[in-house]
């Protein structure tokens, strides 16, 4: 067998393995660890409104609440687990296409690997934290204000930052338009949803994908 044939059924078996379980599993490990960061953060935000929390409602905030629970590390280092399998699910699909009729277009790879790219940093800053709380605890936001800060002492410092400003509001529309849209039903299977549970995940999707906008 030469090596022509040996890099073709490479390939082969690396498409079959990201298309099947593999890609599955990563798949949604790193939806929930996503969801689990979503949930701590709206739950941040409610404590805040009420009056009783002393956290930013972000993700250091997040991880921060989830390291003083019980097996806190544990949880920590499980989080970015699941979030290096979200990275490498974008990863997949930047290489071999996502699933749907366009998937295999560049748009749509170019798209999942700037997801690959900011799920690596996420889950790198998560695991980071659970190596070192110390280092990690400083919220996004505050990290959000330094960086604004040193942007402004740049020649062009303002206009950087205002288009940051205008990049992060335009994703932020094309989130909450996505999710208005119902675009959340690709990466669902729903024959195997009950009537009930399409509804709930249609209240709880649209108004989540809104709130996140």
């Amino acid at each position: 067998m030469n090596m022509g044939t040996l890099a073709r059924r490479g390939r082969t078996d690396a498409r079959r393995a990201a298309n099947g379980s593999v890609r599955e599993g990563a798949a949604r490990a790193g939806l929930t660890a996503r969801g689990v960061i979503y949930l701590l953060v709206g739950v941040l935000a409610l404590r805040i409104a009420f009056g009783d929390g002393d956290r930013q409602a972000d993700r250091g905030g997040a991880l921060a609440e989830l390291a003083d629970k019980p097996f806190g590390a544990l949880l920590l280092w499980a989080l970015g687990i699941g979030l290096v399998g979200m990275a490498l699910w974008r990863l997949t699909e930047a290489l071999f296409g996502a699933s749907g009729k366009d998937g295999r277009k560049a748009r749509k790879r170019l798209a999942s690997a700037a997801r690959c790219g900011f799920y690596a940093f996420v889950a790198s800053s998560v695991l980071a934290f659970a190596v070192d709380r110390d280092n990690g605890s400083g919220s996004s936001d505050r990290q959000s204000r330094d960086v604004t800060a040193r942007a402004l002492e740049l020649p062009a410092g303002p206009w950087l930052v205002a288009l940051g400003g205008a990049v992060v509001a335009g994703a932020g529309v094309w989130i909450g338009v996505r999710a208005a849209r119902r675009k959340y039903h690709k990466e669902l299977r729903p024959g195997e949803l009950s009537r009930r549970t399409r509804a709930l995940v249609d209240v709880t999707g649209v108004g989540g994908g809104i709130a996140r906008g």
